[in-house]
């Protein structure tokens, strides 16, 4: 008799809105116009092209020291932000997270950022009323995750509120998984595969509209970029949804893969 053994390669949940991995190096360039793969850690990443299938690639605000450097250590392949550099990447296709009433985060991530720096964001170009910081960390404690700092077009009122630490030791310079899932109620987060409790505080999604016409990383971007990040990404993706508590570890099974770790 003979037996036969399958191997379960693992994905993501369903319906992701963007999704981006590192370790893909078709989906890596040198520059903002995408003629030159990325090929050895190292090279600039001047452009970075989404998986998802809704082509919201992102691209550095020039050929130069601003473009993140894409690096390969041990075996982990990361894309790699640096706020002494001002380096970030954008694009004006949106996945409009918060519009959509729900919303997930999923990240692959070894960062070291100061405080309120911001690492995956939406803004409008027109005006710096509007803020849409998704992931963030705290003003306060730099390892922590802040909470998604939500504010109104009348730069006034705050949808959401950014004092609120949202998870410790997300920020502490190791490999971490992170999710963040927003369920039109509240905020509630994975490290590590570990799940924490909602948070509500300060939480006032009906307080007021947002209208927002770019996405970033590494950065905040509105009429210009700031609040730079720095650190690692692995992987990085979004869903219009909340995940379920299934989804969630299927996604830090898949994100943690990405830093050679099983969770």
């Amino acid at each position: 008799t003979s037996d036969t053994f399958t191997t379960q390669i693992p994905e993501l949940p369903a319906t992701a809105v963007f999704h981006f991995d590192a370790d893909d190096l078709t989906t890596l360039f040198k520059e903002i116009a995408g003629s030159t793969a990325v090929t050895t850690s190292g090279d600039t990443v001047g452009k970075w092209t989404d998986k998802s299938g809704n082509a919201i690639h992102i691209v550095a605000p020039a050929d130069t020291a601003v473009r993140p450097l894409y690096d390969l250590t041990s075996g982990v392949h990361s894309v790699v932000g640096n706020a002494t550099n001002s380096t970030a990447l954008s694009g004006t296709t949106i996945p409009a997270m918060w519009q959509a009433g729900s919303w997930t985060i999923v990240l692959a991530i070894k960062a070291n950022p100061a405080t309120a720096a911001i690492l995956v964001s939406e803004g409008d170009s027109a005006s710096n009323n509007t803020i849409a910081s998704y992931i963030r960390s705290n003003g306060t404690t730099a390892s922590s995750a802040g909470y998604s700092f939500i504010r109104a077009n009348d730069g006034a009122t705050n949808l959401t509120d950014p004092t609120v630490v949202l998870k410790t030791g997300v920020f502490d310079n190791n490999y971490r998984v992170f999710i963040v899932s927003d369920d039109g109620t509240g905020l509630t987060t994975w490290l590590d595969g570990v799940k924490t409790a909602k948070i509500t505080s300060g939480y006032n999604r009906g307080g007021g509209s947002i209208t927002v016409n770019r996405f970033s990383m590494f950065a905040r971007l509105r009429t210009t970029f700031d609040s730079y990040f720095t650190g690692q990404i692995q992987h990085v993706s979004g869903f219009a949804r909340a995940l379920s508590d299934a989804d969630a570890q299927q996604a830090t099974t898949y994100a943690a893969l990405k830093q050679g770790r099983t969770l």
